[in-house]
């Protein structure tokens, strides 16, 4: 099954990202973040569906735009969690945070 395609991802990694931070490193956060993500995506949709006087170039860039917002915010409440940024080797394998 051969399904690869060029810019598959239409880029949502960047969006998937901005989530996990807007989430705040928990599942369930990322899961209310993307719920949002999501509505505000249909709610471009239907702004041009509806021919809704907004330039469509602008009802395009709405999820983007709340991303942003939100990372800003986000990233300025939000903590990672202590154990990312260190690196494993010998004398952190003792360290109850790897395992």
């Amino acid at each position: 099954m051969n399904v690869f395609q060029q810019n598959l991802t239409s880029g949502m990694g960047f969006i998937a990202v901005a989530l996990v931070y807007f989430g705040g490193w928990r599942p369930v956060g990322v899961l209310i973040g993307s719920l949002i993500f999501s509505m505000v995506n249909a709610l471009q949709l239907w702004v041009q569906v509806l021919n809704i006087p907004i330039p469509s170039d602008i009802a395009i860039m709405l999820p983007y735009l709340l991303t942003i917002l939100a990372l800003v915010v986000a990233v300025q409440r939000v903590r990672p969690p202590t154990a990312l940024a260190n690196h494993l080797s010998e004398e952190n394998n003792n360290n109850p945070l790897f395992g």
